[in-house]
């Protein structure tokens, strides 16, 4: 990925929040930013993919729903929470998600029903299928936390299609993407991982607990 698309981008952002943003990723997904208002000063991003993933992950909408307190977790196949916080996988459809900050391990096979992961199992997907869709890469929707939007609170979140694996386990950031700033971690995207997925670091991080 090009590190300077993502700054220019952000440049655009902050002067004008109404204005919707594309950059490239590295599987070459057109995505596009928009801010909105929803809780006085509380800001979120809809993102919307290109028509070749929006078809691969078989949404019926083409904007994920970013707002916490109006999408439902049952409801998560046409509104994928883009929320710090939580984070969900889109049932019947084929995408995981989950926020690559460093400090959540969980595994996410257990969602899928069982029948499911069996059926993917025997019946996996031609390497040459759709091979424009780059399906065996992730691709990244930026997402920018409410506050100063400076490049040290940036956080992506990693998207990888499934029938390569049914783990969902994705790489962390590289260091210079992490968002560094504790105060943006703390309010707005610390989730306490389950006590058997702590590492060391976690273990040793003795921040406060957050108010929902």
């Amino acid at each position: 990925m090009d590190h300077r698309i993502i700054e220019r981008n952000i440049q655009s952002l902050k002067n004008d929040k109404e204005t919707p943003v594309e950059f490239k990723n590295l599987t070459n997904s057109i995505v596009k930013l928009y801010w909105i208002d929803f809780d006085d000063s509380k800001h979120k991003l809809f993102a919307e993919l290109n028509p070749i993933h929006r078809k691969e992950i078989g949404l019926k909408n083409k904007i994920f729903n970013s707002n916490p307190w109006l999408a439902k977790e049952e409801n998560t196949e046409r509104n994928v929470l883009l929320n710090g916080r939580k984070y969900f996988n889109a049932p019947r459809s084929n995408i995981w998600m989950k926020w690559a900050n460093g400090w959540m391990s969980e595994r996410w096979n257990q969602v899928i029903s069982k029948d499911k992961q069996e059926e993917m199992e025997k019946n996996p997907k031609p390497d040459n299928e759709d091979r424009d869709t780059n399906r065996e890469n992730y691709f990244e929707v930026l997402i920018l936390p409410t506050g100063s939007r400076s490049l040290k609170e940036i956080a992506l979140l990693k998207v990888c299609t499934l029938y390569k694996s049914n783990s969902a386990e994705l790489e962390c950031l590289p260091k210079t993407l992490k968002y560094e700033t504790e105060t943006c971690r703390e309010k707005y995207f610390w989730t306490e991982a389950p006590a058997k997925e702590k590492t060391e670091a976690e273990n040793s991080d003795n921040r406060p607990e957050q108010n929902t």
